[in-house]
């Protein structure tokens, strides 16, 4: 043992120094001695991929899995299959995998939703027959599921009507000219698809209707090998009922499988059978006044009292937190009141540790007279005792909201691109989305979820989308994966498309300019209609349409109001010019839409083809369902309190549900949501509130992982904080290990209780700094809006700016301004801040914002009176403007004025910069002399500070000059040391030109020039 732990401990030193092939040697000696331990053989399967042996990788993940399910650890093959997935693009077999774990951990919307994804992917396949096997599975599995049935049906008709057209002798060409029902069909091998055959042909003669077609019993299984392998694991091994470790008592999950068991025995008995609840009263009030130790200890006295109480054939669980169940086999509705009475005179009369006093609450769920199923009978009997704790009052159905459905599927079927959806908080907007995107899955389409988190960067729901695609259809299409190549900007965790060709100079768009009129628009498009980001945005909507074509999409962006400006665009732009794309865009905000002035401004003109749906306040019929629905396994409150509940609410299903709880437990109702939220809070204690709003500062969205690292607590301990955030209804699951605040309210409230926040921001950044650093152009605006709030502002500013060049190179120039302009409040060096005016000058100009440019350059004139580079900034960028309104004169003249500034100034660079464009205006007046004067200086500064692009901007300037001087030798020799300095420094843009200008030469030059021993072949 001893041996083996050292070895080990090699070879995770090993990996640490990036020693694949020695620390895999490592491994595979120790999984010789342990050929059961499927951690090895996970660690294995890592280093196979990281050493790009992805078959290796995925055999070795494949039998881990394999053991783990073995062993009952399900949530680990879970995590292993979604290994599988990252990396293999052909294991669709592996959602069906999925689909089985799942269902063994009861958590039955993830198994069918892994289920339907294999089926979606089955049926792009055309495999039609895999379709129908895995949606009878999924029947089998978790049966009554009314969107399944009918979509069985469906497809049992669809597959008997190709069979009744295509079998043998009755092959016809429409459905109408199908043979008699009655007639006998033979060689059809499978009696199912006799039976779709027979149904096909039935319908088609009138005799009968789709409601009249029923599933057959014969249900036929998948076979894929790998599948079989799970399916033999999970049915062959006896069951391992889980242990509370506190208390050695089953736990809920054990309290599942007993659940299952039992209904079988009563069914077969034709008996009821009870399942008692007992919750420990003011069990937090004993935790908080003695400590934890001893309320641990109290526990554990409580669950021996009653295992020595316990009737013949009873078992008792610890369910959660202060609450165990007893499952009584033998228990009636008739003596269900005594044993509560009972189970209560017996705590209360026992002596517990420190002479604590404990009483507790009880409750009985019966079945079959309570529910039908174990799941339900469990989560109706701890409602029931829950009903006076705060936090228990919930309704699961979604309640009077039909006509918001039906707004939304008119919507989408007339093709709409983007629909708002809006409501106050707590109305449902999260639920409704929800609903109506579980009703199209079962249509065949991918559902996608994003969120617009703070901070936020450009494009930031676009770019969750398309991670959630990738991660989600690890096999792309040829076409697919070309488009995604095209916006790769977009893609920056995707290492095989990150940014390698991306390139930018403030001044490179003056170069070969053509006179712009000076046009000022109202057109709702005149932010977004320079030509490089209109092909962009092209480009995103074709890889949009073209997602869509291979499966419909529904794309759902929560929290519109707080998405960047560049995401607005882009939707309004994909709404007025996508043609195919089939999906809808669902924005849902917190606020009415209209009411945010700025949008409203921009895009008022587009807001008739945006239809908005409001969701509306329940009604007082609605409140009433709801209220019967909350309250149907256990008593209703008295009518007053009803009455108030819903006159608070006012037909806010969230406030009708809190208002609830507080007239139960007889304390002040509340008056706003703010209150119910504040309230909230308040239930958690110091070390709790403090440790939730550090996650808030982590932003809306955080990671349990990084949260770990971030406060040095171990995960069991955060993880008790989570489930308490949980059970307030603060905190939401998003995926493994990452969670989400439910409402904005709350984690702006908790982000307000955090003491030196400016501290713990400089932290953060520096955290993310390091647990990033190898993807940083993902988390750069996290980095840079911790480090901005921080006491380091200089290391913020440093990050804004670098955030601003970011989001200007993917063209989203209004969020590179409000970039800019935070760096400006950070700096006090004045040549930086010119630098920043420059960048936000420019960025005008790009987004042909011409009014604001004009603006900003009278602004700064102004307080450029006295100082040189203040007046050789704005004299440089008014002969710009001049050019934008083909005004040449003037531009050549404050373009002089300001060459000579940059000269007395030495600011060497844009001194370069107004040699180009002075060389370049001097030659569009035909004045080659005074043009190659300032190409010249351009060009031997640019040597002496090894600006190379600059250098081979001029190089080529002056080869165009001499070309319209028809003198081809002098042209080719500087075109053809342009070409040279171009392909060194990787400039595609301007190599390309060279090439182009070369190849318009007369034909005696070569496509081939020697230089300096070397051959550049530019025939390329």
């Amino acid at each position: 043992m001893k041996s083996t732990k050292i070895r080990e401990q090699k070879a995770k030193d090993l990996l640490k120094e990036y020693k694949y092939s020695e620390a895999l040697q490592e491994y595979q000696v120790l999984i010789q001695d342990e050929p059961n331990n499927p951690n090895f053989y996970n660690i294995i399967g890592d280093i196979y991929k990281m050493m790009k042996l992805t078959d290796d990788a995925i055999n070795s993940y494949k039998k881990a899995r394999e053991i783990y399910t073995k062993d009952f650890l399900y949530n680990n093959a879970v995590a292993i299959s979604k290994k599988i997935l990252r990396i293999n693009p052909d294991a669709e077999e592996t959602y069906y995998i999925l689909g089985i774990l799942y269902s063994q951990l009861k958590l039955k919307s993830e198994a069918i939703e892994n289920f339907v994804d294999y089926a979606n992917r089955m049926r792009r396949r055309n495999n039609l027959e895999e379709v129908i096997k895995t949606y009878e599975y999924i029947n089998e599995k978790f049966p009554n599921s009314e969107p399944v049935i009918n979509e069985l049906k469906e497809l049992y008709l669809q597959e008997g009507i190709e069979q009744a057209k295509n079998f043998g002798p009755f092959q016809c060409e429409t459905a109408s000219s199908l043979p008699d029902s009655s007639i006998k069909t033979e060689n059809i091998e499978s009696p199912i698809l006799e039976n779709y055959l027979s149904n096909a042909i039935k319908l088609v003669k009138g005799e009968i209707s789709k409601e009249d077609i029923k599933i057959p019993e014969e249900i036929t299984k998948n076979s894929t090998a790998d599948i079989s392998t799970i399916e033999t694991s999970i049915k062959s091994e006896p069951v391992r009922k889980s242990i509370d470790s506190l208390t050695q008592l089953y736990d809920r999950d054990a309290l599942m499988e007993f659940c299952e068991e039992e209904i079988l025995n009563a069914e077969q008995e034709n008996r009821t059978f009870g399942v008692i609840f007992l919750d420990i009263a003011h069990f937090r009030t004993i935790n908080e006044k003695f400590g934890e130790p001893l309320g641990d200890k109290i526990l554990c006295q409580m669950a021996d009292l009653l295992k020595e109480n316990l009737a013949e054939k009873e078992t008792l669980f610890r369910y959660n937190g202060d609450a165990f169940t007893i499952l009584s086999p033998s228990l009636a509705e008739k003596d269900k009141e005594e044993k509560q009475e009972n189970l209560k005179n017996l705590v209360e009369k026992f002596d517990f540790e420190s002479k604590v006093p404990v009483s507790i609450k009880t409750e009985v769920s019966l079945y079959p007279t309570d529910a039908a199923n174990s799941r339900t009978l469990l989560e109706q009997g701890y409602s029931k005792i829950s009903i006076k704790k705060r936090s228990s009052i919930s309704c699961s159905q979604l309640i009077g909201q039909e006509k918001t459905l039906e707004d939304l599927q008119k919507a989408f079927a007339v093709g709409k691109k983007v629909v708002f959806v809006s409501g106050a908080t707590g109305i449902g907007k999260t639920r409704i989305l929800s609903e109506f995107s579980d009703r199209l899955k079962f249509k065949g389409y991918q559902t996608f979820i994003t969120h617009c988190n703070t901070p936020i960067s450009p494009y930031a729901p676009f770019k969750q989308f398309f991670r959630q695609y990738i991660e989600k259809n690890e096999t792309l299409s040829t076409e697919i994966t070309a488009l995604f190549a095209q916006i790769k900007s977009l893609l920056p965790f995707w290492d095989q498309y990150k940014k390698t060709d991306l390139e930018f100079t403030n001044y490179d768009i003056f170069l070969d300019y053509s006179p712009i009129s000076l046009k000022y628009s109202n057109s709702i498009l005149c932010n977004i209609c320079d030509e490089e980001r209109i092909e962009f945005f092209n480009k995103i909507v074709s890889s949009l349409n073209t997602i869509s074509n291979e499966a419909p999409v529904l794309f759902i962006i929560e929290d519109i109001q707080d998405a960047d400006k560049s995401t607005f665009e882009l939707i309004f732009y994909l709404a007025q010019h996508s043609q195919n794309f089939k999906g809808i865009i669902c924005c849902t905000s917190g606020l009415h839409i209209t009411d945010k002035n700025e949008i409203e401004k921009c895009f008022s003109k587009v807001w008739k083809e945006m239809p908005e749906i409001q969701i509306n306040p329940l009604s007082e019929k609605d409140m009433d369902a709801m209220i019967s629905i909350i309250f149907s396994q256990s008593v209703v409150p008295p009518a007053p309190i009803l009455e108030k509940a819903k006159n608070l609410s006012k037909g806010n299903p969230f406030v009708l549900q809190e208002a609830l709880n507080s007239l139960i437990n007889e304390e002040t109702p509340f008056e706003s949501v703010k209150e119910i939220f504040e309230n909230k809070i308040t239930q958690l204690d110091k070390n709790e509130e403090s440790i939730l709003s550090t996650a808030a500062l982590l932003g809306n969205e955080f990671d349990i992982s990084f949260l770990t690292l971030f406060t040095g607590k171990n995960e069991g301990y955060l993880s008790h904080i989570i489930d308490k955030g949980l059970e307030l209804g603060l905190i939401k699951l998003v995926i493994n290990n990452k969670y989400r605040f439910t409402y904005n309210e709350i984690y702006e409230l908790l982000k307000s209780k955090v003491e030196n926040s400016s501290e713990l921001h400089r932290k953060i950044g520096e955290w993310l700094e390091i647990y990033y650093s190898e993807k940083m152009e993902e988390f750069l605006w996290d980095i840079a809006y911790h480090l901005e709030l921080s006491e380091d502002s200089s290391k913020g500013a440093s990050y804004n700016l670098w955030a601003g060049d970011e989001a200007r190179l993917i063209y989203g120039y209004k969020d590179a301004v409000k970039y800019y302009e935070k760096v400006l409040k950070s700096i006090t060096d004045k040549n930086e801040i010119i630098t920043i005016y420059n960048n936000i000058i420019i960025t005008y100009f790009l987004m042909k914002d011409y009014e604001s440019y004009e603006k900003l350059i009278s602004e700064l004139d102004k307080k450029s009176k006295e100082e040189k580079e203040w007046k050789a900034m704005t004299t440089f960028n008014r002969g710009l403007f001049c050019i934008i309104r083909d005004n040449k004169s003037d531009a050549l003249s404050y373009l002089t004025e300001a060459n000579n500034l940059y000269r007395e100034i030495d600011d060497t660079a844009l001194l370069i910069e107004s040699c180009l464009i002075l060389g370049e205006l001097h030659r569009a007046r035909s004045d080659y002399e005074c043009a190659l004067k300032h190409l010249t200086e351009a060009f031997e500064l640019s040597q002496k500070s090894h600006k190379d692009k600059a250098k081979g901007r001029s190089v080529f300037l002056m080869g165009c000059i001499f070309h319209e001087l028809n003198k081809i030798k002098e042209a080719f020799e500087c075109y053809s040391e342009a070409i040279s300095i171009f392909k060194n420094i990787h400039s595609k843009t301007y190599l390309l030109k060279s090439i182009m200008n070369v190849l318009n030469l007369p034909g005696e030059f070569s496509l081939c020039v020697k230089k300096e021993d070397k051959t550049i072949d530019i025939s390329a």
